[in-house]
């Protein structure tokens, strides 16, 4: 059997202090700001847009429970091999609310693997 001793997210909450991110259940408080947010992806799907478009939803898990990560074509093109590599992510991006079910989501800029040493 295998035994669990910590989260892997308590193993590198000194990186994370010091990346200045904050809480997933922190970001979901904070509509229409700018945050930063590191979790574990927990989640992936994608979608289109009627143009054709693709698009992207993550669920980012962190210690406080989680939250879903729009990205759009553009970001994961730029940051596709960072966004499935089997590390912590940190996610830059600012938190708005979905019109029709009110709940928040993080709308990503930049998405950064973070590699402990």
């Amino acid at each position: 059997g295998v035994s669990i001793i910590s989260h892997p997210l308590e193993l590198i909450s000194d990186e994370i202090s010091e990346l200045n991110a904050i809480s997933t259940g922190d970001a979901a408080a904070k509509p229409g700001q700018y945050v930063r947010v590191v979790g574990l992806r927990m989640m992936w799907r994608s979608r289109k847009l009627k143009t054709g478009t693709p698009f992207y939803f993550m669920t980012l898990e962190d210690l406080d429970g989680y939250i879903d990560v729009l990205i759009s074509d553009d970001v994961h093109k730029r940051h596709h091999i960072e966004i499935f590599q089997d590390y912590p992510l940190l996610i830059e991006g600012f938190v708005e609310t979905d019109k029709m079910s009110g709940v928040p989501y993080i709308r990503a800029n930049k998405i950064k693997a973070i590699i402990s040493n």
